[in-house]
Protein backbone atom coordinates (compact mmCIF):
# COMPACT_ATOMS: atom_id res chain seq x y z
CA UNK A 1 0.00 0.00 0.00
CA UNK A 2 1.22 3.51 -0.77
CA UNK A 3 -0.13 4.81 2.53
CA UNK A 4 1.52 2.24 4.80
CA UNK A 5 3.94 4.52 6.72
CA UNK A 6 3.61 7.51 9.01
CA UNK A 7 6.09 10.02 10.43
CA UNK A 8 6.80 11.05 14.04
CA UNK A 9 4.50 14.08 14.00
CA UNK A 10 1.61 12.02 12.67
CA UNK A 11 2.23 9.38 15.34
CA UNK A 12 2.13 12.00 18.10
CA UNK A 13 -1.05 13.56 16.71
CA UNK A 14 -2.80 10.17 16.63
CA UNK A 15 -1.94 9.61 20.31
CA UNK A 16 -3.04 13.14 21.26
CA UNK A 17 -6.46 12.72 19.65
CA UNK A 18 -6.85 9.21 21.06
CA UNK A 19 -6.50 10.70 24.55
CA UNK A 20 -8.61 13.79 24.03
CA UNK A 21 -11.58 12.30 22.15
CA UNK A 22 -13.37 10.56 25.03
CA UNK A 23 -11.22 12.31 27.65
CA UNK A 24 -12.86 15.62 26.76
CA UNK A 25 -16.40 14.22 26.75
CA UNK A 26 -16.70 12.24 29.99
CA UNK A 27 -15.92 13.27 33.59
CA UNK A 28 -12.60 11.81 34.74
CA UNK A 29 -11.37 10.79 38.21
CA UNK A 30 -14.38 12.18 40.06
CA UNK A 31 -13.28 10.47 43.31
CA UNK A 32 -10.50 13.06 43.65
CA UNK A 33 -12.97 15.98 43.86
CA UNK A 34 -10.98 19.26 43.82
CA UNK A 35 -7.82 17.27 42.97
CA UNK A 36 -9.10 15.71 39.76
CA UNK A 37 -6.47 17.59 37.77
CA UNK A 38 -3.71 16.10 39.97
CA UNK A 39 -5.06 12.59 39.33
CA UNK A 40 -5.03 13.24 35.57
CA UNK A 41 -1.45 14.53 35.75
CA UNK A 42 -0.33 11.46 37.74
CA UNK A 43 -2.11 9.15 35.31
CA UNK A 44 -0.22 10.81 32.47
CA UNK A 45 3.14 10.37 34.24
CA UNK A 46 2.44 6.67 34.85
CA UNK A 47 1.51 6.22 31.21
CA UNK A 48 4.82 7.68 30.02
CA UNK A 49 6.42 4.82 31.94
CA UNK A 50 4.24 2.04 30.53
CA UNK A 51 4.71 3.44 27.02
CA UNK A 52 8.37 2.51 27.43
CA UNK A 53 7.21 -1.12 27.72
CA UNK A 54 5.06 -0.80 24.58
CA UNK A 55 8.00 0.71 22.68
CA UNK A 56 10.35 -2.07 23.84
CA UNK A 57 7.92 -4.69 22.52
CA UNK A 58 7.84 -3.32 18.97
CA UNK A 59 11.51 -2.33 19.10
CA UNK A 60 12.83 -5.84 19.72
CA UNK A 61 11.58 -7.13 16.36
CA UNK A 62 12.05 -4.36 13.82
CA UNK A 63 10.43 -6.16 10.89
CA UNK A 64 7.40 -7.64 12.68
CA UNK A 65 4.06 -6.21 13.71
CA UNK A 66 2.74 -6.24 17.28
CA UNK A 67 0.57 -9.28 16.56
CA UNK A 68 3.35 -11.16 14.75
CA UNK A 69 5.68 -10.50 17.69
CA UNK A 70 3.18 -12.12 20.07
CA UNK A 71 2.94 -15.21 17.84
CA UNK A 72 6.73 -15.39 17.52
CA UNK A 73 7.23 -15.25 21.29
CA UNK A 74 4.41 -17.55 22.44
CA UNK A 75 3.81 -19.74 19.41
CA UNK A 76 0.85 -19.82 17.05
CA UNK A 77 -1.71 -21.30 19.46
CA UNK A 78 -1.09 -19.28 22.64
CA UNK A 79 -0.13 -16.24 20.56
CA UNK A 80 -3.46 -16.41 18.72
CA UNK A 81 -5.35 -16.55 22.03
CA UNK A 82 -3.57 -13.41 23.26
CA UNK A 83 -4.18 -11.72 19.92
CA UNK A 84 -7.89 -12.60 20.05
CA UNK A 85 -8.10 -11.04 23.51
CA UNK A 86 -6.58 -7.84 22.14
CA UNK A 87 -8.91 -7.91 19.14
CA UNK A 88 -11.87 -8.10 21.51
CA UNK A 89 -10.45 -5.25 23.58
CA UNK A 90 -10.16 -2.99 20.53
CA UNK A 91 -13.69 -3.82 19.34
CA UNK A 92 -15.11 -3.34 22.84
CA UNK A 93 -13.27 -0.05 23.41
CA UNK A 94 -14.32 1.19 19.99
CA UNK A 95 -17.94 0.33 20.74
CA UNK A 96 -17.71 2.34 23.97
CA UNK A 97 -16.12 5.26 22.12
CA UNK A 98 -18.75 5.25 19.38
CA UNK A 99 -21.54 5.16 21.96
CA UNK A 100 -19.91 8.05 23.89
CA UNK A 101 -19.78 10.01 20.67
CA UNK A 102 -23.41 9.33 19.82
CA UNK A 103 -24.73 10.13 23.28
CA UNK A 104 -22.88 13.46 23.50
CA UNK A 105 -24.81 15.48 20.87
CA UNK A 106 -28.12 13.61 21.26
CA UNK A 107 -28.18 14.16 25.04
CA UNK A 108 -27.28 17.84 24.81
CA UNK A 109 -28.02 19.89 21.69
CA UNK A 110 -29.47 17.61 19.00
CA UNK A 111 -32.06 15.77 21.11
CA UNK A 112 -34.36 14.91 18.23
CA UNK A 113 -31.66 13.39 16.03
CA UNK A 114 -31.48 9.56 16.17
CA UNK A 115 -28.43 8.17 17.96
CA UNK A 116 -27.84 5.85 15.01
CA UNK A 117 -27.09 8.74 12.62
CA UNK A 118 -24.04 9.92 14.54
CA UNK A 119 -22.76 6.42 15.26
CA UNK A 120 -22.99 5.06 11.73
CA UNK A 121 -21.60 8.32 10.35
CA UNK A 122 -18.40 8.21 12.43
CA UNK A 123 -17.90 4.50 11.68
CA UNK A 124 -18.29 4.97 7.91
CA UNK A 125 -15.74 7.81 7.91
CA UNK A 126 -13.33 5.67 9.93
CA UNK A 127 -13.78 2.70 7.57
CA UNK A 128 -12.80 4.87 4.59
CA UNK A 129 -9.66 6.11 6.38
CA UNK A 130 -8.61 2.61 7.49
CA UNK A 131 -8.96 1.24 3.96
CA UNK A 132 -6.64 4.01 2.75
CA UNK A 133 -3.96 2.86 5.20
CA UNK A 134 -1.98 4.20 8.19
CA UNK A 135 -0.74 7.20 6.22
CA UNK A 136 -4.30 8.43 5.68
CA UNK A 137 -5.06 8.13 9.40
CA UNK A 138 -1.82 9.96 10.25
CA UNK A 139 -2.47 12.82 7.82
CA UNK A 140 -6.04 13.15 9.08
CA UNK A 141 -4.77 13.35 12.66
CA UNK A 142 -2.37 16.20 11.80
CA UNK A 143 -5.13 18.16 10.06
CA UNK A 144 -7.53 17.66 12.99
CA UNK A 145 -4.92 18.78 15.55
CA UNK A 146 -4.04 21.82 13.45
CA UNK A 147 -7.64 23.05 13.12
CA UNK A 148 -8.94 22.13 16.59
CA UNK A 149 -5.99 23.04 18.86
CA UNK A 150 -7.00 26.75 19.10
CA UNK A 151 -10.51 25.85 20.33
CA UNK A 152 -9.69 24.88 23.96
CA UNK A 153 -7.24 27.78 24.28
CA UNK A 154 -9.76 30.31 22.98
CA UNK A 155 -12.58 28.86 25.11
CA UNK A 156 -10.49 28.97 28.31
CA UNK A 157 -9.53 32.60 27.67
CA UNK A 158 -13.21 33.55 27.27
CA UNK A 159 -14.07 31.73 30.51
CA UNK A 160 -11.47 33.51 32.70
CA UNK A 161 -13.99 36.02 34.13
CA UNK A 162 -16.20 33.11 35.28
CA UNK A 163 -13.39 31.23 37.07
CA UNK A 164 -13.14 30.94 40.85
CA UNK A 165 -9.84 29.61 42.22
CA UNK A 166 -11.62 28.46 45.41
CA UNK A 167 -13.18 25.66 43.34
CA UNK A 168 -9.86 23.78 43.35
CA UNK A 169 -9.00 24.52 46.98
CA UNK A 170 -7.82 23.07 49.28
CA UNK A 171 -5.27 21.01 47.39
CA UNK A 172 -5.00 17.30 48.36
CA UNK A 173 -8.14 17.58 50.47
CA UNK A 174 -9.69 14.43 48.96
CA UNK A 175 -7.32 12.04 50.77
CA UNK A 176 -4.58 9.79 49.44
CA UNK A 177 -6.89 6.79 48.96
CA UNK A 178 -9.34 8.67 46.73
CA UNK A 179 -6.48 10.30 44.83
CA UNK A 180 -4.92 6.89 44.11
CA UNK A 181 -8.27 5.48 42.92
CA UNK A 182 -8.75 8.48 40.65
CA UNK A 183 -5.17 8.15 39.36
CA UNK A 184 -5.77 4.49 38.47
CA UNK A 185 -8.99 5.47 36.72
CA UNK A 186 -7.34 8.22 34.65
CA UNK A 187 -4.31 6.04 33.91
CA UNK A 188 -6.42 3.28 32.35
CA UNK A 189 -8.80 5.77 30.72
CA UNK A 190 -7.85 7.68 28.68
CA UNK A 191 -4.04 7.31 28.81
CA UNK A 192 -2.98 3.65 28.79
CA UNK A 193 -5.67 2.65 26.31
CA UNK A 194 -3.42 4.36 23.75
CA UNK A 195 -1.81 0.91 23.62
CA UNK A 196 -4.00 0.43 20.54
CA UNK A 197 -2.00 3.18 18.81
CA UNK A 198 0.96 0.78 18.82
CA UNK A 199 -0.09 -0.69 15.45
CA UNK A 200 0.28 2.78 13.92
CA UNK A 201 3.34 3.84 15.92
CA UNK A 202 5.14 0.73 14.62
CA UNK A 203 4.61 2.10 11.10
CA UNK A 204 6.87 5.09 11.81
CA UNK A 205 9.64 5.01 9.22
CA UNK A 206 12.43 5.18 11.81
CA UNK A 207 11.46 2.87 14.70
CA UNK A 208 14.21 4.37 16.86
CA UNK A 209 11.98 7.42 17.21
CA UNK A 210 8.85 5.44 18.08
CA UNK A 211 9.08 6.04 21.84
CA UNK A 212 9.79 9.74 21.40
CA UNK A 213 6.77 10.15 19.15
CA UNK A 214 4.57 8.12 21.50
CA UNK A 215 5.74 9.94 24.66
CA UNK A 216 5.29 13.37 23.05
CA UNK A 217 1.71 12.47 22.22
CA UNK A 218 1.04 11.35 25.80
CA UNK A 219 2.57 14.51 27.29
CA UNK A 220 0.88 16.98 24.93
CA UNK A 221 -2.48 15.25 25.12
CA UNK A 222 -2.15 14.84 28.89
CA UNK A 223 -1.22 18.45 29.62
CA UNK A 224 -4.04 19.66 27.37
CA UNK A 225 -6.46 17.48 29.32
CA UNK A 226 -5.08 18.78 32.63
CA UNK A 227 -5.49 22.38 31.46
CA UNK A 228 -9.06 21.86 30.24
CA UNK A 229 -10.03 20.01 33.44
CA UNK A 230 -8.63 22.77 35.64
CA UNK A 231 -10.66 25.29 33.63
CA UNK A 232 -13.80 23.16 34.02
CA UNK A 233 -13.31 22.89 37.78
CA UNK A 234 -12.64 26.62 38.12
CA UNK A 235 -15.89 27.42 36.28
CA UNK A 236 -18.39 24.83 37.59
CA UNK A 237 -16.69 23.22 40.62
CA UNK A 238 -16.14 19.53 41.31
CA UNK A 239 -19.74 18.79 42.43
CA UNK A 240 -21.28 19.79 39.11
CA UNK A 241 -18.32 18.26 37.22
CA UNK A 242 -18.79 14.86 38.90
CA UNK A 243 -22.60 14.84 38.62
CA UNK A 244 -22.84 15.92 34.98
CA UNK A 245 -22.65 13.43 32.12
CA UNK A 246 -20.83 15.86 29.84
CA UNK A 247 -19.12 18.62 31.89
CA UNK A 248 -17.32 20.02 28.86
CA UNK A 249 -20.70 20.90 27.34
CA UNK A 250 -21.85 22.68 30.51
CA UNK A 251 -18.65 24.72 30.61
CA UNK A 252 -18.56 25.50 26.88
CA UNK A 253 -22.18 26.71 26.98
CA UNK A 254 -21.05 29.46 29.37
CA UNK A 255 -18.33 30.69 26.99
CA UNK A 256 -19.60 33.72 25.11
CA UNK A 257 -18.64 37.31 24.29
CA UNK A 258 -21.97 39.06 24.59
CA UNK A 259 -23.90 38.67 21.34
CA UNK A 260 -20.72 38.63 19.26
CA UNK A 261 -19.75 35.03 20.00
CA UNK A 262 -22.14 32.43 21.39
CA UNK A 263 -22.85 28.68 21.23
CA UNK A 264 -19.27 27.53 21.79
CA UNK A 265 -20.72 24.18 22.82
CA UNK A 266 -21.50 23.51 19.14
CA UNK A 267 -17.84 24.10 18.27
CA UNK A 268 -16.86 21.76 21.11
CA UNK A 269 -19.08 18.99 19.73
CA UNK A 270 -17.48 19.44 16.30
CA UNK A 271 -13.95 19.28 17.74
CA UNK A 272 -14.67 16.12 19.75
CA UNK A 273 -16.29 14.58 16.66
CA UNK A 274 -13.09 15.02 14.65
CA UNK A 275 -10.94 13.62 17.46
CA UNK A 276 -13.31 10.65 17.87
CA UNK A 277 -13.04 9.89 14.14
CA UNK A 278 -9.27 9.36 14.52
CA UNK A 279 -9.71 7.19 17.63
CA UNK A 280 -12.36 5.00 16.00
CA UNK A 281 -10.20 4.60 12.88
CA UNK A 282 -7.26 3.53 15.06
CA UNK A 283 -9.37 0.94 16.91
CA UNK A 284 -10.74 -0.50 13.66
CA UNK A 285 -7.26 -0.64 12.14
CA UNK A 286 -5.97 -2.45 15.25
CA UNK A 287 -8.76 -5.04 15.06
CA UNK A 288 -8.31 -5.52 11.31
CA UNK A 289 -4.55 -6.07 11.65
CA UNK A 290 -5.14 -8.52 14.49
CA UNK A 291 -7.77 -10.58 12.68
CA UNK A 292 -5.69 -10.69 9.49
CA UNK A 293 -2.72 -11.99 11.51
CA UNK A 294 -4.71 -14.68 13.34
CA UNK A 295 -6.29 -15.87 10.07
CA UNK A 296 -3.01 -15.58 8.07
CA UNK A 297 -4.52 -13.09 5.65
CA UNK A 298 -2.19 -11.03 3.46
CA UNK A 299 -4.48 -7.97 3.35
CA UNK A 300 -6.99 -6.61 5.83
CA UNK A 301 -9.01 -4.26 3.57
CA UNK A 302 -11.97 -6.53 2.89
CA UNK A 303 -12.64 -7.20 6.60
CA UNK A 304 -12.66 -3.53 7.63
CA UNK A 305 -16.35 -2.93 6.81
CA UNK A 306 -17.60 -6.05 8.69
CA UNK A 307 -15.52 -4.99 11.72
CA UNK A 308 -17.06 -1.53 11.62
CA UNK A 309 -20.59 -2.97 11.51
CA UNK A 310 -19.72 -5.38 14.36
CA UNK A 311 -18.55 -2.42 16.45
CA UNK A 312 -21.82 -0.62 15.74
CA UNK A 313 -23.71 -3.64 17.07
CA UNK A 314 -21.49 -3.88 20.15
CA UNK A 315 -22.05 -0.20 20.95
CA UNK A 316 -25.82 -0.79 21.00
CA UNK A 317 -25.89 -4.13 22.83
CA UNK A 318 -23.29 -3.65 25.57
CA UNK A 319 -24.31 -0.16 26.69
CA UNK A 320 -28.07 0.50 27.04
CA UNK A 321 -27.67 4.10 28.28
CA UNK A 322 -25.20 6.87 29.07
CA UNK A 323 -25.58 6.00 32.78
CA UNK A 324 -24.35 2.47 32.02
CA UNK A 325 -21.39 3.87 30.10
CA UNK A 326 -20.24 6.12 32.94
CA UNK A 327 -20.85 3.38 35.53
CA UNK A 328 -18.71 0.96 33.53
CA UNK A 329 -16.00 3.55 32.86
CA UNK A 330 -15.61 4.57 36.51
CA UNK A 331 -16.23 1.34 38.46
CA UNK A 332 -15.18 -1.60 36.29
CA UNK A 333 -12.99 -0.35 33.45
CA UNK A 334 -9.94 0.62 35.60
CA UNK A 335 -9.45 -3.06 36.55
CA UNK A 336 -10.55 -4.45 33.19
CA UNK A 337 -8.19 -2.07 31.38
CA UNK A 338 -5.20 -3.04 33.53
CA UNK A 339 -5.29 -6.56 32.07
CA UNK A 340 -4.74 -5.34 28.52
CA UNK A 341 -2.76 -2.18 29.21
CA UNK A 342 -0.31 -3.39 31.87
CA UNK A 343 -0.40 -7.10 32.74
CA UNK A 344 -0.41 -8.57 29.21
CA UNK A 345 2.25 -6.13 27.88
CA UNK A 346 4.53 -7.00 30.82
CA UNK A 347 4.00 -10.73 30.16
CA UNK A 348 4.78 -10.17 26.47
CA UNK A 349 7.95 -8.23 27.32
CA UNK A 350 9.13 -10.94 29.73
CA UNK A 351 8.39 -13.54 27.06
CA UNK A 352 10.49 -11.58 24.56
CA UNK A 353 13.49 -11.53 26.88
CA UNK A 354 13.14 -15.23 27.72
CA UNK A 355 12.87 -16.05 24.01
CA UNK A 356 15.94 -13.94 23.21
CA UNK A 357 17.96 -15.58 26.01
CA UNK A 358 17.03 -19.07 24.80
CA UNK A 359 18.24 -18.25 21.30
CA UNK A 360 21.48 -16.82 22.72
CA UNK A 361 22.09 -19.97 24.81
CA UNK A 362 21.44 -22.23 21.81
CA UNK A 363 23.99 -20.31 19.74
CA UNK A 364 26.56 -20.57 22.52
Amino acid sequence: MSNDKINEVQGSCIVILFILSSGFILPLGAQAKEDIWIAIFMGMVLCVGIVKVYSHIIGKYNNKSFFKIIETVFGKFIGSIINILYIWYSIHLCGLTVRDFGEFPTSTTLNNTPLFIFMIGIILLAIVAVKEGPGAIGKSAVIVVFFTSPIPIFTILILIPRMDYLNIMPILHCGISNLMKATLSTFTFPFAETLLCIVLIEEIKDKKNAYKSYAKGILIGGMTLVGVTVAELLVIGHNIYANTYFPVYVVASQANLGEFLERMEIVTILATSLATFVKVATCIYFAAKGISTVLNMKRYNHIVTPIGLLILGVSYIVYPSVMAIIGWSTKIYPYYGLVFEVFLPLIILVGIYINKNKKTNVRN
